[in-house]
């Protein structure tokens, strides 16, 4: 296993890797402490399999340099740890398909479940989002999940959805999992079907 850790303090660098360490102890642990640093890491390990990242970093640019390495990089599996824990930053950032976003002022153990559920192949959704989709009394939906859906609903396979939406095959079936579970199905016909019969909650 992969991990890269990016964050401009060397402090909390360190403290997370100790987090990483502690959960998968044979991973090779890759640093980095700007944009520019990830950019360069990602082009030599692109095969990593979790990238932890700030949204605060020198040149990062907050989230359009998010953006520009979940576009270029879509099969890793990126988790973003920030100071920012307003909802609307933390949706755009699930929008944009992130696997999990852990607000700084969040405890170290639940750092430490967050890793853990996106390594298990899981998304970590905050709890100031699953309150806000609560209180809507609806569950949470990203608009890739959406445009996921509604091809799924047009009969379109994985590898359909995948070439007209410029996404992996893997991060299809990502999605295709995260539908069926909000759903509570296990198939996609049933998928249809629940979505139909649930429209007003998309």
């Amino acid at each position: 296993m992969k991990c890269i850790i990016a964050d401009d303090h060397a402090l909390y660098r360190a403290g997370l890797r100790l987090t990483f360490e502690s959960i998968a102890p044979d991973a090779e642990i890759i640093e980095a402490a700007s944009y520019t640093e990830v950019t360069d890491v990602l082009k030599t390990h692109h095969d990593a399999d979790l990238l932890s990242m700030d949204l605060n970093m020198p040149k990062m640019n907050g989230l359009q340099g998010l953006e520009k390495i979940r576009q270029k990089y879509p099969d890793i599996s990126t988790m973003v740890i920030s100071m920012h824990e307003d909802p609307v930053t933390i949706s755009s950032a699930l929008e944009l398909g992130v696997s999990g976003y852990v607000p700084k002022s969040r405890s170290i153990e639940c750092v430490n479940r967050a890793i853990r559920t996106i390594l298990e192949g899981d998304r970590y959704i905050p709890q100031e989002v699953m309150a806000q989709s609560s209180q809507q009394d609806q569950p949470y939906w990203t608009k890739r999940q959406r445009g996921v859906l509604e091809l799924i609903k047009q009969g379109k396979s994985n590898q359909e959805i995948s070439n007209e939406l410029y996404i992996s095959v893997s991060t299809v079936k990502m999605h295709v999992g995260a539908i069926m579970e909000k759903l509570q199905v296990k198939n996609r016909t049933q998928v249809v079907v629940a979505s139909m019969k649930d429209n007003n909650h998309l």
